[in-house]
């Protein structure tokens, strides 16, 4: 038992993606016809440039920037703007975030010698009025 406990802290501290955000919500109202957009901050928490790609799952809500690099420990910011159109009511999508090394011949490779590319989808939704 005290195994299984050990496990689960010391998983429950590592780190498995390189980034942060500032927040993960959207749930905003959105008037019919009319955009609504929040902003977020993401932060690269590694050691290493990275790129990331974000994109969402549904045509009702934009992310910019889409695509862009960032360097060890720096910050941008990113913007999700919902357009008020399709079916009344909670509209549900996922916000994707895409992270993967921009240089690997530089990086030392891990004991296992492998790299990871990493792909995050936060379920999101907004509320169209």
């Amino acid at each position: 038992m005290k195994k299984i406990l050990l496990t689960l802290l010391l998983l429950s501290n590592l780190n498995l993606f390189g980034f942060s955000l500032n927040s993960v919500d959207f749930e905003e109202i959105v008037p019919k016809n009319k955009r609504v957009e929040k902003t977020y901050i993401l932060k690269n928490n590694t050691k290493e440039t990275q790129r990331y790609r974000l994109s969402t799952t549904t045509n009702n809500v934009a992310v910019t920037p889409k695509t862009f690099v960032l360097g060890a420990g720096k910050e941008k910011e990113i913007t999700l703007t919902a357009v008020g159109r399709g079916k009344k009511g909670e509209n549900s999508y996922y916000f994707v975030v895409e992270e993967s090394i921009v240089n690997r011949k530089k990086v030392k490779r891990n004991q296992a010698g492998a790299y990871m590319n990493k792909t995050v989808r936060f379920e999101q939704s907004y509320y169209l009025k």
